[in-house]
């Protein structure tokens, strides 16, 4: 253009007119800002931590959570919803919808061991669903657990990468590690910066994250009144050390005294009266190598004080509910709850870390390979009523485990029913039933419950990696296709499996092949039958309502993963090329999912992939982009 000084002049390229030598002669132009689409619904996606499938009470817990309940009441129940065995690698699935050894968390994060399925931090390849709602114009925020870096990466002077606010959240307010205290947290951070509480407050950090989260969307009302948000609330319970306020314990006094196998087949009758499991469903036996005590044969001390432990478990998950039933009321006074999407569901099954006894120190529960010194006293003594305060550091038996996995076998870490199944509830007010004009689907996996409870129960299969997708489509916004430049991985969560028997026209896909990898214990879903091991490790068949294929092997002894590891040298094995791995024996073709590796103790030693290098700031470049 003709005497346009945008010739050649840098900085002027993408300035839409003309420009003249005269500010008062050159016509303006403004960048617009991201702005979601008219009526977009809110995002409230809350995440317990190691809470089990039967610990509410919509699934038949004398636990009380009225609010929960009262969203299932309105909302969709699902019962065959399946996440990962561990926290992080379900978090990873949750917020990328792929499948966690592609998002480089084959277990929890904590050393990186120089594997690709295994590097501990989000791909950059992998935009997380708070990175899309940004995009589309959302305020969004994390508070809580995020434990989605590496320890080597948990302080200020790291690389955080893959920290909340890199990640697309705009306000975070938590802990970067697996488990904090629920009195007297350490390491919390704002934002990127470590936040210090006053060693004197006693406040309880689930009443905490509740008012940080309150916070937040108050300034968001007070600026933009319609703008709508997207809010990741992860909570730190009921992960171990256990803690609740008396208040809260001493509701559930006299309530466990009648021990874990009583609560359990109560749990279960409730289950089949409310619809949750099928009315011809008989409890499982008890879990091999995993036993657990008579309750009549233990001692009145022991007694008493497993009573204890559960009434403190108990505590601290009516006093999440608590917490859920203010964040209602504020959204209620603030107008935006009918137009706002909630979804609950737990990261993995409950947790039989505690042991058959129990523990008054939990973190002598992490000394497994060496030897404590004699010094170290592995079980406090700890007067009863302070059992579960702020000077205690408690882990439930795993008898309370088993009834907190009802009627699932196994726990955390195990690829059993009682490591995978999770409860999940979505509710919208405005919403489910009409979401995006269409109407509810007329679909044997969307029935109401059998019992009667009025509420509509979805028994789809369905995994982690499809929550967060389905979220995404549900509120309207599309998927970054794209992040820093590289195309973004395809999904391996298929939303459907949420939205079918919600929306009109959406049927989840009855052949659907899904993993689990974990520690060496292995699971595989294909449409048709169900298999599970014998002693023998050979699988046993038959036939399960809705149909599922699910290989359940017991973990392999060290020579077959020796000679899987042998067998799988020179074979693509890495998890992030979607390829399956070498399997280690002919009985189960299930160590190499889509997207699995081969993970085999003795691979470690033998693989060549080298570390991640870090980044490091040069003063010629300045820091990397």
């Amino acid at each position: 253009m003709a005497g346009d000084p945008r010739a050649g002049a840098r900085g002027y390229e993408r300035f839409p007119h003309p420009v003249t030598e005269r500010a008062a002669t050159t016509e303006r132009a403004w960048r617009r800002p991201r702005s979601a689409r008219p009526g977009a619904p809110n995002v409230v996606l809350i995440l317990a931590d190691d809470l089990g499938f039967s610990d509410v009470g919509a699934y038949g817990s004398e636990i009380r959570t009225p609010h929960l309940d009262a969203l299932a009441d309105t909302g969709v129940t699902y019962t065959n919803y399946h996440t990962n065995p561990v926290c992080s690698p379900a978090r990873a699935s949750l917020l990328t919808g792929i499948n966690s050894h592609r998002a480089g968390f084959a277990e929890v994060a904590h050393a990186d061991p120089g594997l690709p399925n295994n590097v501990l931090e989000l791909p950059d390849d992998a935009p997380t669903i708070a990175e899309s709602f940004q995009a589309a114009g959302y305020a969004t925020i994390a508070i809580g657990k995020w434990h989605l870096a590496k320890e080597s990466h948990m302080h200020e002077g790291a690389d955080q990468h893959s920290w909340p606010v890199q990640r697309g959240f705009d306000r975070y307010f938590g802990h970067l590690d697996g488990f904090s205290q629920l009195f007297h947290p350490h390491r919390l951070y704002v934002d990127n910066s470590l936040y210090e509480p006053d060693p004197d407050d006693d406040s309880y950090l689930t009443d905490v994250y509740t008012d940080r989260a309150i916070g937040y969307l108050s300034g968001l009302r007070a600026n933009e009144p319609e703008k709508p948000f997207f809010l990741y609330l992860a909570h730190t319970a009921v992960h171990a050390p256990l803690q609740a306020k008396e208040e809260d314990i001493s509701r559930y006094r006299g309530v466990y005294e009648a021990g874990w196998q009583q609560l359990r087949e109560e749990r279960f009758a409730a289950q089949r009266a409310l619809g949750i499991v099928d009315e011809h469903a008989e409890l499982p036996d008890e879990d091999p190598d995993f036993e657990v005590a008579a309750w009549d044969e233990l001692s009145a001390s022991q007694r008493e004080l497993y009573a204890r432990y559960m009434s403190v478990y108990a505590g601290a998950v009516d006093n999440m509910d608590q917490n859920l039933g203010r964040l209602i009321e504020h959204l209620k006074a603030s107008g935006d709850f009918e137009n706002t999407i909630f979804a609950f569901a737990s990261d993995n099954g409950a947790s039989g870390e505690g042991g058959p006894e129990g523990t008054r120190s939990y973190l002598s529960k992490f000394v497994h390979d060496v030897e404590p010194p004699e010094s170290w006293r592995v079980d406090l003594e700890t007067p009863l009523e302070e059992v579960g305060g702020p000077r205690s550091a408690i882990h439930y038996p795993r008898g309370w485990a088993r009834v907190s996995a009802t009627p699932y076998r196994y726990f955390k870490g195990h690829t059993y029913g009682g490591g995978v199944r999770a409860p999940l509830i979505i509710s919208w007010q405005r919403g489910i039933g009409d979401a995006g004009g269409g109407a509810a689907a007329e679909s044997p996996a969307a029935a109401p419950a059998d019992g009667g409870s009025g509420r509509r129960i979805n028994r789809n299969f369905a995994h982690v990696t499809d929550l967060g997708v389905a979220l995404l489509e549900l509120a309207g916004v599309e998927p970054l296709a794209a992040r820093h430049g590289r195309p973004a991985m395809e999904f391996d969560g298929r939303p459907e499996a949420i939205l079918g028997g919600v929306l009109a026209g959406r049927e989840a896909d009855a052949d659907r092949v899904q993993y689990w990898e974990c520690y060496g214990h292995r699971a595989l879903v294909r449409g048709g039958t169900r298999s599970s091991p014998s002693t023998s490790r050979a699988g046993t068949s038959r036939r399960m309502p809705g149909g599922c294929t699910i290989w359940m092997p017991i973990r392999p002894s060290a020579s077959t993963w020796r000679a899987a590891a042998r067998s799988s040298r020179g074979s693509s094995g890495s998890g992030g090329s979607g390829r399956p791995g070498r399997t280690p024996s002919s009985r189960s073709t299930t160590t190499g999912g889509p997207g699995c590796s081969a993970r085999a103790s003795s691979s470690r030693s033998r693989s060549r992939s080298p570390w991640r290098r870090p980044r490091r700031r040069s003063s010629a470049t300045g820091p990397p982009a």
